[in-house]
């Protein structure tokens, strides 16, 4: 089993957790802060050497997750116009504009899992400018989302409209 530290060696870890791809991670304090789950989690395994299963999160999507978490954790503090807050918005539209859709969907599921709200706002956002202003048919192949109607059943502009409520 490989072992990636999270964070440097100078801060003490919480947790370990393992990811599914059976990749051990240690957990800062900082990451567990960010995270909803691992905070509650933190509850349950308190310093007893138990490793946390992350089942549903490979460990590069795991990786990302804590890039973002050591590099924009103070995003939330900002005050809203700053000019900081501003620098850190377009560094982390830079930081997730590198990702494939793919990575950026998964990184997307970790962050849901994990609940660490500010990722999961981020990484929408990311997708839905990707897909701003393209057809259906561009949206459905980015998205990897199959076209479940008959070929020859066009989808008139009422039946769309109520297919969405």
């Amino acid at each position: 089993m490989s072992e990636v530290t999270a964070m440097p060696q100078s801060n003490t870890s919480l947790l370990t957790g393992t990811t599914s791809d059976n990749i051990t991670f240690n957990i800062s304090p900082m990451l567990a802060n960010m995270s909803l789950t691992i905070k509650n989690m933190v509850e349950c395994f308190e310093d007893d050497g138990s490793v946390i299963p992350f089942t549903n999160i490979k460990s590069n999507t795991f990786s990302k997750i804590i890039e973002y978490c050591e590099n924009f954790h103070t995003f939330e503090q900002l005050a809203n116009d700053s000019d900081e807050k501003n620098v850190m918005l377009n560094q982390i539209k830079m930081f997730l504009s590198v990702l494939t859709m793919e990575e950026l969907l998964h990184l997307i599921q970790g962050a849901n899992f994990l609940d660490i709200k500010c990722l999961l706002d981020h990484g929408c956002q990311e997708v839905a400018d990707r897909i701003r202003g393209k057809s259906e048919a561009e949206i459905r192949s980015i998205l990897n989302v199959p076209d479940m109607r008959n070929s020859d059943e066009p989808v008139s502009s009422s039946a769309a409209a109520s297919a969405s409520k």
